[in-house]
Formats: C-alpha cells, structure tokens, sequence
C-alpha cells in the first residue's frame, strides 16, 4: 500500500498577492489597535486607511484575481458545507483545494466586519479634537453613534479572529493539515491527481492594488 506522503504531492494553491493581503491585514489590523492605544489618534486613522485599501484590494481580487481567491470558488453552499462538517466530526475532514467551507464562512465574516470597522472609522470622533474625514458629512449624534458601534464591533472581530487561530492551530497540530504553512509557503499537501488551480501572476495585483488606493484616497481626501 502507497504510503500518505507518495499518495501526495504539495500544490500551489495561494497566489503572492492573497499571501501578501493576508499576513499585512493582520499586522495593520494589530497596529491600528495598539496605535490607538499607545500612539495618536492620527497614527490609528492612518493604519485605518491602510486596513480600507487592503480590503478594497481584496474585493477587487476576489473577483479578478487566481482561481483560490475568487469568491465564487469558495461560497460555503449548504451541501458542501454538511458534507465537510461530517467528516470533520469523524476526524478525517475532506482536503479541500483552497478555503474550506467552514473557513470560507469565516472569512465572508472577518471580511465583513473589518470593512465594518475601517467604514465607520470614517465617520467616527474621540470627542476632543480629531474626527474621521467623513464625520462632517452626518450629524454629530450619528457621529457618535458611529464612533460606538466602530469600537463595539472590534471586540466582535477579535472573538472571529481568536476562532480563526484557534482552529488553524488545531488544524495543523491534530489533523496535520498545515493551513497555517500553507499560507506562508502557498503550498498544501493534497491527493495525487487534485489538478493545480490556476494562479494570476503576481503583477496581476498591482492595477487591483492602485485601484484600491485610489479609492480610498479620494474618499478620504476629496469627499
């Protein structure tokens, strides 16, 4: 009998730019926190501009971007998602090309609540002296409404978050599926005769990346 590793061979699965989006999301997300925090409330707004461009970026490649990344190859349908659930619950979860449907979930979720949480910073106040570049566009009670929603809501992410590395962590370390290296490598040990899925070339993220930036900026800037 063909031992698991000869039954496998690792696959590119994830494309330069979604790796790049992923681990930069997270490190902005955590410095925007601690430069609230810790730093200026101009320094946090900043980092809330760089977290609304990564977003953007990511929607627009969730649409032209590689075959992993589109969010019509990962949409968790009931079907798929029972199916994976009963084999997770018999320890042997299906290997699965890109997102699985319950980390698919996941991130529709985080996606959510992380554009929730850079658009209302747009609008939001400390209730001294700084206010997000759009604040003047709504009243000061929406301002403030805003303001409160914008930092109930981060709490929210940071449970969605927690669950994110709990289950990645378990993952790797009780079903050896290494999603975590994966994500830093691209590449994920799957069956033999699972076909590579086609990947954009890295430039392909760039006209997607100005766009995204443009965008922003003239949200911020220009409105």
């Amino acid at each position: 009998m063909a031992s698991r590793h000869e039954r496998e061979r690792p696959v590119k699965v994830w494309d330069v730019p979604t790796r790049l989006f992923h681990w930069t999301l997270a490190l902005a997300v955590l410095a925007a926190y601690l430069a609230h925090d810790f730093a200026t409330i101009q320094r946090h707004m900043q980092l809330g501009y760089v977290v609304l461009t990564l977003v953007a970026f990511r929607l627009l490649w969730g649409v032209v971007g590689s075959e992993t990344s589109r969010f019509w190859n990962f949409v968790p349908t009931p079907g798929r998602t029972a199916g994976y659930v009963r084999g997770l619950l018999r320890g042997r979860p299906p290997k699965t090309v890109g997102h699985t449907p319950l980390g698919s979930i996941l991130i529709y979720v985080m996606l959510v609540l992380v554009a929730f949480q850079a658009g209302t910073g747009l609008f939001a106040n400390d209730a001294i002296f700084s206010e997000g570049p759009l604040a003047k566009l709504v009243s000061d009670d929406t301002s403030d409404l805003l303001t409160d929603w914008h930092e109930q809501s981060f709490w929210i992410l940071v449970g969605c978050i927690a669950v994110h590395v709990t289950a990645n962590t378990l993952y790797e370390l009780v079903l050896r599926q290494p999603l975590i290296r994966a994500m830093i490598s691209g590449k994920k040990p799957l069956p033999a005769d699972t076909p590579a899925p086609r990947l954009r070339p890295a430039w392909w993220a760039l006209p997607a990346l100005a766009v995204a930036g443009g965008v922003v900026w003239y949200v911020v800037t220009q409105v």
